[in-house]
């Protein structure tokens, strides 16, 4: 017996009417650009009226199946943000897109947990953490998908350590195949796991390799953060006297604090240089087109 059917069993919540499951059944076809003017309108008050909001919109996308409602919700989010990389996009796209992402937890929820039914979705939400504003539902629809081990996409959930597991797996599996082909059939099992951990550490490299660049500008903004909180200890005489024999010295934080600051800077200077690229980049393209 699923959550839904199992909580009107034991009388916590009531049946939907015959009335209710028609205007369900019915419901207003939803656009891609119709859920956008949804979650526009909802955005002026999400813990309000927003209440309501979010109710109109449940009923109009549980008429969607499963796989439909996903796409629909994909496809406004392409309206929202088109192509625009998220640290490009203005605060109103990344919010409006936050607010997509929460409707598929729920939008998925709804579909898989509650037997499509809005009413008893958000009466049990109501019932268990006191609310059916947006975020409490939004929090209790990701707690029952993990109760219930499924995904805001709709599949199985698989817990973090094990998707690295499985991706440890994939890895060792593919530098195995690679050693083979390099040692060819002949060599013996001993020679080809050798022969893997060097192609395995080689794929590291080169994966570092790649993702370095961001890596140096992520670095570069933790390391802002890092020079304020430095110099903040560094103010804070009393305090560093408490510390262990190295880390109490002034001299020290005011090192740490230089190359903060150098870190951070050639970071801010790759940063700019790839958006300067970018942006020549696009020119020539838009030249091209023209």
């Amino acid at each position: 017996m699923n959550t839904a059917t199992a909580a009107v069993a034991d009388g916590k919540l009531s049946p939907v009417g015959a009335d209710k499951v028609k205007n369900l059944i019915v419901g207003t076809h939803l656009t891609a650009q119709g859920l956008v003017d949804k979650i526009n309108a909802l955005q002026t008050d999400v813990d309000g009226i927003g209440q309501t909001k979010m109710e109109h919109l449940l009923s109009d996308l549980v008429n969607f199946p499963l796989t439909g409602g996903l796409d629909l919700i994909r496809d406004a989010r392409k309206l929202i943000v088109g192509d625009v990389p998220v640290k490009e996009q203005s605060n109103a796209q990344k919010t409006r897109a936050k607010r997509l992402t929460e409707t598929k937890s729920m939008f998925t929820c709804l579909k898989l947990v509650f037997d499509s039914l809005p009413d008893v979705f958000l009466e049990s939400a109501k019932l268990k953490m006191g609310s059916k504003g947006w975020g409490i539902v939004y929090a209790y629809s990701v707690n029952e998908l993990a109760k219930a081990g499924i995904t805001a996409n709709g599949g199985k959930y698989i817990a973090p350590e094990t998707r690295a597991a499985n991706k440890l797996a994939d890895v060792e599996g593919e530098s195995v195949t690679e050693a083979r082909k390099a040692l060819g059939p002949t060599a013996s099992i001993e020679q080809v796991l050798v022969k893997a951990a060097e192609v395995r550490e080689a794929m590291r490299i080169g994966a570092d390799n790649d993702n370095a660049p961001d890596a140096l500008i992520k670095l570069g903004k933790l390391l802002s953060g890092a020079t304020v909180a430095a110099e903040t200890l560094l103010r804070g005489k009393d305090f560093r006297g408490t510390l262990p024999e190295g880390l109490a010295h002034e001299d020290y934080w005011q090192a740490q604090i230089v190359e903060f600051r150098r870190i951070s800077r050639i970071a801010s200077d790759w940063e700019k240089e790839v958006a300067r690229a970018k942006a020549e980049a696009g020119a020539v393209l838009q030249n091209e087109a023209a």
